[in-house]
């Protein structure tokens, strides 16, 4: 997974969030979610398949979809793990812990 597309599942995920927390209200960002969604419909693609019409769903729909979707995205902690491998300029450094304190 590129970095990029890591931010915008990461982004995707803060919205989803938000839009759960205040109740489904389709107001999260600017213009709703379905103009969000007409915009990264395809890199979303491979997650959320073909857009709803979110703006008209009940609010019930809209509670199931959000919960299907974030449930089909990659925990952040395994997007942050396949970043690192996509990208080789970001490569863990791994340091030895330092030598135990002798006292003479």
């Amino acid at each position: 997974m590129e970095d990029s597309d890591s931010q915008r599942i990461a982004a995707f995920r803060r919205i989803l969030g938000l839009e759960r927390k205040q109740g489904f209200e389709d107001n999260v960002v600017i213009g709703g979610l379905d103009r969000f969604l007409d915009q990264w419909s395809a890199q979303l693609s491979s997650v959320i398949g073909s857009p709803p019409n979110y703006s008209s769903m009940r609010l019930e729909e809209r509670r199931r979809w959000v919960a299907d979707v974030l449930d089909r995205l990659p925990p952040p902690e395994l997007q942050r793990a396949e970043s690192r491998k996509a990208d080789p300029r970001k490569k863990e450094i791994r340091r030895d812990p330092p030598p135990p304190l002798q006292i003479d």
